[in-house]
Order: C-alpha cells, then sequence, then structure tokens
C-alpha cells in the first residue's frame, strides 16, 4: 500500500509499485535458482539494463521491508531479506575492479573513483584541514544518493541536474525540523520547501562547486568522457552582493557595544573579550588574524618606529596559524587610542611571564574560525544579542565591514591605498599585492590614523584592562615585602593604663 511509511522511502507511489514488483521477481527467482551463479545470470545481471534505476529500487524495496520488521518484530520476506541483503552486498557493493573500455575509459564504482579523488587531494590539504570530513560528510552522500551505486562511465548529465535539483531544495536544518527529518534527499526537489528553510546561497554555492572538483576530476583522470560539471556552471543562485552579506554597526550599534556596562564596570573575564572587539574595530582585521596572534607579533616596525601588529602565519612551534590566503600577511600600525587603552602594558605583562600567545585564553579549533572559534561564539552570546543591537546580519565581521566603509566613505580614502594593509587585493591584483605589502607598509600607515569612532563611543568611559575580573580571577604570587623594623625608644610613656598594670604586678 502507498502509505507513510512507503512515502519515507518512495518518491512516487509508481516506484513504489515498481519496486515491489522488483522485489516479487527476485522472490521467485530466488524460489527457481538455488545457486548464486544461476540467480546471478537470471536476476542480478540483467538489472538497470532498462530503466538504470532497478538497483536503487531494489535496494529501497530492501529497506521499506525491513523496517517493516523493525516496527512489527516480524515480517513474511525476514528470510528473503537478509539473504537479499547478503546477495546485494556481495554482488553490487564491492567495489567494482577497474575496466578499461573500449574508448580506454577506466569504468569503475562511483565510491571507488571518490576514495582516490580525495586521496590525492588530501596530500595538498593541510593537515589540520577538514575538507576531507566535509566531502563525507556533507557534499558526497548527497550526491551519491542521486546517482547510486553506479559506474563513472555511467554517470549522465541527467544525474547533475538531479543533484542540483536535490541541493536548491535540500532544507538548512533537515535533521532538526520533524517534516523533513524523515525523508530522503530524493524527495525534496519534489516538495514545496520555503525559502526560509533551505540552505543559504553560500551553502548550496559550496555543495555544487565542491562536487564540481570531483567530477572535472573524473573527466581530467579518465573515468568519463562526459564533462559532466558543464551544468553546474548554468545555475543561478540568488546571492547577495558581497557588500549586502554583512551589515556595518550603526553608530549607536558601537555605543552599546564599547560603552556597555561590560567595558565600563570592568566585568570581562577573559582578556580576549576585552581586547579582540577593541582591536577589530581599530585594525579591521579578521577574527583568527587577531585571535592567533602571539606576542612577537607585537613589535616596533624598524623604518617607521611605529608599534605595529604584525599579521603572519609564521608559527614554528605549532603550525597552526593560518591565513585565508598568503598575501594577506601585512602590517598594521596599532592605532594611538589601543594604546591609550594599555595594549602595550597588556603586551609586555605576557612578554614578563613568558607568554607565546597574545590570548592564550583562546584554545585552537578545526574550523575555518580556527583560534577565534570561541571568541565568535561569545561574542555573538553577549555583544551582538545581549546589548540590544537591533540591525540584522552583523556578527564580529561587521567590525572590519564597519571601518573600510568609515575610511572609504567618512573619510574619503581611496580604497585601493588601504588595501594592503586591509589583506585585500588592490588594483593590479594579486601580484602587486605579494610584491608590494612589506615594501609600502608605511605609505598606508597614514589611513588607518584616521580610524575615528569618537561620536560614536567613548573611550574614556572604558575601564583599564587592568581593573577588569580576568586580572582579579588570575592568581598573583607576590613576594611578602618585609617592614623595616623601626628603633624602639628605651623609655616607655607612661599612662594610667600601664601604670596601673604595674602597680597591679608589684601587688602580685
Amino acid at each position: 500500500m502507498w502509505d507513510m511509511r512507503a512515502q519515507q522511502y518512495f518518491k512516487s507511489e509508481e516506484s513504489f509499485h515498481a519496486a515491489m514488483k522488483l522485489f516479487q521477481e527476485y522472490l521467485k527467482a530466488a524460489s527457481t535458482y538455488s545457486d548464486f551463479e544461476s540467480l546471478s545470470q537470471h536476476f542480478f545481471d540483467n538489472l538497470d539494463d532498462t530503466t538504470g534505476n532497478e538497483t536503487d529500487l531494489l535496494q529501497r524495496a530492501v529497506n521499506y521491508h525491513a523496517s517493516i520488521k523493525v516496527q512489527q518484530g516480524d515480517n513474511p520476506y525476514e528470510k528473503q531479506i537478509d539473504e537479499l541483503k547478503r546477495l546485494i552486498e556481495t554482488h553490487i557493493a564491492n567495489p567494482a575492479v577497474p575496466v578499461a573500455t573500449a574508448s580506454g575509459l577506466h569504468a569503475v564504482e562511483v565510491d571507488s573513483a571518490f576514495d582516490e579523488f580525495i586521496k590525492q587531494k588530501v596530500a595538498g590539504w593541510r593537515t589540520d584541514s577538514t575538507a576531507e570530513i566535509s566531502y563525507r560528510t556533507s557534499y558526497y552522500p548527497i550526491f551519491k544518493a542521486v546517482v547510486g551505486k553506479t559506474l563513472t562511465t555511467e554517470i549522465t548529465k541527467k544525474h547533475i541536474n538531479e543533484f542540483i535539483a536535490v541541493v536548491l531544495s535540500l532544507p538548512a536544518n533537515k535533521t532538526k525540523i520533524a517534516t523533513y527529518k524523515d525523508k530522503s534527499v530524493l524527495d525534496f526537489p519534489e516538495m514545496k520547501i520555503p525559502d526560509a528553510h533551505k540552505l543559504s546561497a553560500t551553502s548550496q554555492e559550496k555543495y555544487l562547486s565542491r562536487i564540481g572538483m570531483f567530477l572535472k576530476w573524473l573527466k581530467t583522470n579518465d573515468y568519463t568522457n562526459i564533462d559532466l560539471a558543464l551544468p553546474l556552471g548554468n545555475v543561478k543562485l540568488g546571492k547577495k552582493q558581497a557588500n549586502d552579506r554583512r551589515n556595518i554597526y550603526t553608530k549607536s550599534d558601537l555605543r552599546k557595544l564599547f560603552n556597555s556596562d561590560v567595558y565600563r564596570q570592568g566585568r570581562h573575564k577573559k582578556a580576549s573579550h576585552f581586547w579582540v572587539p577593541l582591536i577589530g574595530i581599530f585594525t579591521g582585521a579578521r577574527l583568527n588574524e587577531i585571535c592567533q596572534m602571539t606576542t612577537d607579533d607585537i613589535h616596533q616596525d624598524p623604518v617607521t618606529k611605529r608599534w605595529v601588529f604584525d599579521v603572519n602565519a609564521n608559527d614554528e612551534q605549532h603550525s597552526k596559524k593560518s591565513l585565508k590566503q598568503p598575501y594577506h600577511a601585512r602590517i598594521v600600525p596599532i592605532h594611538k587610542r589601543l594604546i591609550e587603552l594599555g595594549i602595550l602594558d597588556y603586551h609586555r605583562s605576557l612578554k614578563t611571564t613568558k607568554q607565546k600567545r597574545l590570548f592564550p585564553d583562546l584554545p585552537y579549533v578545526s574550523n575555518n574560525n580556527r583560534y577565534g572559534d570561541k571568541l565568535q561564539r561569545w561574542f555573538n552570546r553577549t555583544y551582538r544579542n545581549e546589548c540590544g543591537i537591533t540591525t540584522p546580519n552583523t556578527s564580529f565581521h561587521s567590525l572590519r565591514h564597519t571601518v573600510i566603509t568609515h575610511l572609504v566613505n567618512d573619510k574619503g580614502v581611496d580604497p585601493n591605498k588601504i588595501a594592503i594593509g586591509l589583506g585585500q587585493t588592490p588594483v593590479g591584483g594579486v601580484t602587486q599585492t605579494v610584491y608590494t605589502k612589506r615594501q609600502s607598509h608605511e605609505s598606508y600607515f597614514k589611513y588607518f590614523d584616521q580610524i575615528d569612532f569618537s561620536d560614536a563611543f567613548d573611550t574614556k568611559e572604558i575601564r583599564g584592562w587592568k581593573f577588569h575580573v580576568f586580572n582579579n580571577l588570575a592568581p598573583k604570587k607576590t613576594t611578602p615585602i618585609s617592614k623595616p623594623i623601626e628603633p624602639q625608644n628605651t623609655k616607655k610613656k607612661v599612662t594610667r593604663k600601664t601604670a596601673s598594670k604595674t602597680s597591679k604586678s608589684v601587688l602580685k
């Protein structure tokens, strides 16, 4: 019957009935041919000759009947289901040995090709990269659900268009929303999914581009002669313009952030909570660029004699510092407001205690934010959510957008003149960035000096960093100071009290 259970495993009533018919054909063949060789010859070897999806339908039929067994504890086909599962694994699941076709292509099962693709790619990824995990848990399972257990030479552009349809309809919280939780990903293109529930355009682009890389690899390495990635280039995503993805903070927002009770009353529990947002608003640096800094990354520039932040990926000790692009390495002047707030004193205190990292309270996490992961979560939880900021689409990265917009719109600075200092690509492209960033850093210092948000918040209202909670929480080792011994006067002043005591002692 075409019921709710069947709808969990099949896209349509027609596919359900086709699978049930195929399952009955298997039962008939199994009752006729007892040995595997004969069963393969008269049943398994004929699969996928007509519609190309009999294998998938049979697998769905097995899962459907198995679910009945799980819920009801019994199934008339229990023995046949277990045997068919074993036969499917024997006949279909084992990766095929590469077969050279007449055209010189290598026909292998898609899983085997994907494993080889990952194996080659891993060699070029960082040791702490999460790319393989993302491929195996997010991107490839969706693609595999569409193409099924097929050979690489049998993947068609029709498969790719079906994959595109799935990605464009995929809910962002499939496992959390009851309506979608038990659905197959193949069901979503036929459902009316509200746009608000779908993956963001950025996430959709990731799914398509990552699988696109795999498809191009297949053709380059002679696993197919079809340009399977071609349909992906025709997809038009409803992406916002880059400058619309994150809003800037208004003057009111900035006051709520930096003149909040947390800053004015000294309630920060960690040094990073106090300093990282302030460095962000006076440098425009990215979150992880700030959070991963070492104490050696603050020093005096030999050319300008200015104190600077050295944004780099140099980390001989741990090799965990990173930059989005190599040309993001740069020198950024430390703003006078940060110096007034005591950043150099803070730095000196770390040097004195031989701390290696500028913010030792931030752990490394293997994701896009890396050292900034916990700071980002804290920032969203406190400042963005608890300070009454109503501007939508804001996050820590909005501080960077705010600085750039402020310099360009309020100060009239040519974007190209500050691009290198902000870790962006100026006119002239990456080549100009790579060859000019270190030689010309003194030329853009003057523009960073123009950063001025005094009309939004008052740095004098911020309580000194030494008087915040994170200093009181840290155990302080102090050496007792011996008080100098004052010379005693041999002639004691006689008072009524001492005289009384003396007379009493005499009487005794």
